[in-house]
């Protein structure tokens, strides 16, 4: 386990490393300083503490299936890392208004799962590469997050897509693997 410590503090940690570990769940009673965690490549299937000024949170390589409460655990939070687990469902990241970067490959979401996320004003960057995505919830999804930089949506079941988006500032669009047929963009995109 590595902590790093806030030199201004020099007690509290606002890092802590807890990967591999073979945890079942975040342990409760983290120093609320802590600001990043990492438990990636643990057995974590629920989360049911995390620290309140937590920004960004790495839980890649679990079993979970449903994000759960970790966005009234944590709302501050800015970025997650949440690749290789069982997701079919992110209902619990509805709440996270400051997140910036979501990183969701290699799970089971659907088109039906990525509702939760049309609120997300502040992402900027979102990889849901190898899902189970289609067009319908992609589309909606791309014309609700304004900010969207960067948008990794490569190996899944992508057949056409119609990206009718107002925001200027997509700038990468990955959807290498996939079996489409069609992409129309409506609007132009300036920064494509």
């Amino acid at each position: 386990m590595a902590l790093r410590t806030n030199e201004a503090l020099s007690v509290a940690p606002t890092e802590v490393d807890l990967s591999g570990q073979a945890l079942n769940d975040c342990p409760a009673g983290l120093p609320s300083s802590i600001v990043r965690l990492n438990l990636a490549r643990n057995n974590i299937s629920q989360v049911n503490a995390l620290p309140p000024k937590l920004r960004s949170l790495n839980i890649d390589e679990n079993k979970l299936a449903y994000i759960g409460r970790i966005g009234a655990l944590a709302p501050s939070l800015e970025q997650v890392e949440a690749r290789r687990n069982r997701l079919i469902n992110v209902e619990g990241l509805s709440r996270c208004f400051r997140l910036r970067e979501l990183h969701l490959p290699h799970n089971y979401l659907s088109d039906e799962s990525l509702s939760p996320l049309l609120g997300l004003e502040e992402l900027r960057v979102l990889d849901l590469s190898h899902n189970h995505i289609k067009e319908n919830g992609l589309a909606s999804l791309l014309s609700s997050l304004p900010l969207l930089e960067a948008l990794y949506c490569n190996s899944n079941d992508l057949v056409s897509l119609v990206v009718d988006s107002s925001s200027s500032r997509l700038q990468l669009l990955h959807l290498d693997d996939n079996k489409l047929t069609e992409v129309r963009f409506l609007r132009p995109q300036p920064s494509l």
